[in-house]
């Protein structure tokens, strides 16, 4: 009779590990799905928020601005100009963004 108390016992003991390890697996594997979408979606996010740098030439400052539009534009883009240099005709640097 003890015996089949013990094996009962070692029997539901044995059910209990393996619900205990099917529930750590289970565990797991949502972690890593959530761990994967958060990694996704952080990459999503900071290719976005890269700009691009462009830069220009031209003999005055509406032609330089014309030609960084003329750049967004093909990109899809808007711009802000960071700065802009005068010696004998401008140079002038911008970024890209979304």
């Amino acid at each position: 009779m003890k015996t089949m108390k013990t094996m009962k016992t070692m029997k539901t003991m044995k059910t209990m590990k393996t619900m205990k390890t099917m529930k750590t697996m289970k565990t797991m594997k949502t972690m890593k799905t959530l761990s994967l979408a958060a990694v996704a979606a952080l990459s999503l996010i900071s290719f976005g928020s890269f700009a691009q740098s462009v830069s220009a030439t031209a003999s005055t400052l509406d032609g330089a601005e014309a030609k960084i539009a003329a750049q967004a534009q093909q990109h899809g883009d808007q711009y802000k100009i960071t700065s802009a240099y005068t010696n004998n005709g401008v140079y002038m640097t911008a970024e890209l963004y979304k």
